[in-house]
């Protein structure tokens, strides 16, 4: 009898094995991982890393993706937790003898637009508009934060610098016509 029950064992590991195409894109595992960078900042994202690593999350996202979600991929060719591919949307826009290119791109884990304005018609830099922790950041080119908006539960906005400086507080309106105000 346990020979019998030792035979049927490894029988199905090696069938989950060799059924299972194991290698491969492992999607769970990444949302999981990039939702997780994105709960707050490092101190954050740390401590609920140790928590879904402590508690069997990870352990059965790798599981899901190596038994069923990469063996459907293996045999369809389609895996049903990848990322749907981004739509992008690009315009030139221009105001008085200002020009830029404002480039919309939108999935189900990102919403970014990026600006670049022109000069004689090339690029010279950009400003990147995403949404990051709950707030909306504005970053240059290289990734440098210039400014954050949070929008608090009573519908006003606060907008700090790079440093964390308070450069204006107010609801959207007043956010909105303080920065058509500044001169161009």
């Amino acid at each position: 009898m346990r020979s019998k029950t030792g035979r049927l064992a490894v029988g199905i590991v090696a069938s989950a094995l060799l059924l299972s195409g194991c290698y491969g894109p492992f999607q769970l595992t990444r949302k999981l991982y990039t939702w997780n960078g994105q709960v707050g900042d490092k101190w954050e994202n740390e401590i609920v890393f140790l928590i879904l690593a402590v508690t069997p999350v990870y352990s059965l996202a790798v599981a899901g993706d190596a038994i069923v979600f990469n063996t459907i991929e293996f045999w369809t060719g389609k895996n049903p937790m990848a990322h749907a591919a981004p739509q992008t949307a690009t315009q030139r826009v221009a105001r008085g003898d200002t020009e830029a290119i404002v480039t919309h791109t939108a999935s189900a884990s990102l919403r970014q637009v990026t600006i670049q304005p022109l000069h004689h018609g090339q690029p010279t830099g950009a400003l990147v508009i995403k949404e990051v922790g709950g707030m909306t950041v504005a970053m240059d080119a290289s990734g440098q934060v210039r400014y954050r908006v949070q929008t608090l539960a009573d519908g006003r906005m606060i907008v700090t610098d790079a440093e964390g400086r308070q450069v204006a507080t107010g609801s959207t309106q007043e956010i909105q016509r303080l920065i058509a105000s500044v001169p161009r």
